[in-house]
This record gives C-alpha cells, structure tokens and sequence, in this order.
C-alpha cells in the first residue's frame, strides 16, 4: 500500500507535477509578487481563451474585467493570506466578462516574505444562470401560491372572505384583542 512520501515522490516528478496541472479542470494561475502572471495552466486556456504567451508576464488583472476586482481579490488576500470561491467579474478575450469563482492562497518563503500567489479559477456563469432561473422560478411559485391561498379564502361570486376563512379572521380579531387587554 503506497505511503505519505508515494505522494511527495509524485510532486518531486516534473513531468508527473506537469501532468496534474495540464489535468487540473480549474484554471491555475500564479503571480509573483507583484502580481505579474509566472504559471497560467489546468484550464486556463479553455477558460479565458487567451494563450499563455499572451498573459504570462502580464499583471493578473488582464484576467479580470474590472480595476475595482483586482483590488477587492488583492484586499481578501491581504486581509487572510487566502480567499475561497470569491465571484468576481473575469474576462474571455474577445467576449463579454463573465463570472469567475476565485480560491487563492499567498504563497511565502521560508521567512515569511510574499513570493507571489497561487489561484484556482472556475467559470460560474452557468452556476449563476441556475441560480437566477431558480430565483425566477421561486417567485413564480410565491405568486402562484398566494393567489391560490387568495381563492381558497375568498368566494368567486363576492369576492368576500368565506365563511371558514371570516371565521378564522374573527377569531384572530377576538384573541388579539383579548391579549391587548391583559
């Protein structure tokens, strides 16, 4: 049965550590310190479609569609050395942003100098899109059970209360009234 070194002898293999991230399905991405991008690989490509010779070397910000992004994920990690699943607006070269999940961690040396930053990145434009088809979908069904709820209390003809529901509103009126006088 393999042990716990099966696994550093795995990271320590440079074409096995080059298989896991070309393999990886999240995009991964890793700065320096001044956030010039040194590693752009896993699903990078598919999910921003620039190439690599167009962003290595660039600032990570050419991955986000907004200076305010670049700033509210440099603040999140700055605040706790890690962010997990922060949305924020990317960018598809030639396309309109979309929705990216963020997780990144900063990566520091042995005396606790910043080196750079490690990010995996995931597309969550369809993630979002269940989402607000599921929000949409929720206040059909609220409307549709309040003017349910509306037909069951009122009669057709008047439009008054029924009996039952006149009677319930009457109680209710009776007891509330009853504990305002205690």
């Amino acid at each position: 049965m393999p042990g716990p070194r099966d696994f550093l002898a795995l990271l320590s293999d440079p074409e096995m550590l080059q298989l896991m991230l070309v393999a990886c399905p999240d995009g991964i991405v890793a700065t320096d310190a001044d956030g010039a991008i040194t590693l752009y690989a896993g699903a990078s490509e598919s999910i921003f479609q620039f190439d690599p010779f167009e962003v290595l070397g660039q600032d990570v910000s050419i991955l986000l569609a907004t200076p305010e992004a670049r700033r509210l994920l440099q603040a999140e990690i700055d605040d706790d050395g890690h962010v997990a699943n922060l949305e924020l607006p990317g960018v598809r070269k030639g396309s309109e942003p979309f929705v990216a999940a963020i997780s990144a961690a900063l990566i520091r040396d042995r005396y606790g100098d910043p080196l750079g930053t490690v990010m995996y990145i995931r597309d969550h434009s369809n993630v979002r899109a269940i989402e607000d088809a599921l929000r949409r979908n929720n206040a059909q069904l609220n409307h549709l059970v309040s003017k349910l709820d509306h037909l069951a209390r009122h009669d057709q003809l008047t439009k008054l209360l029924n009996r039952g529901s006149a009677v319930e509103a009457a109680a209710d009126a009776i007891l509330a009234t009853g504990l305002e006088n205690d």
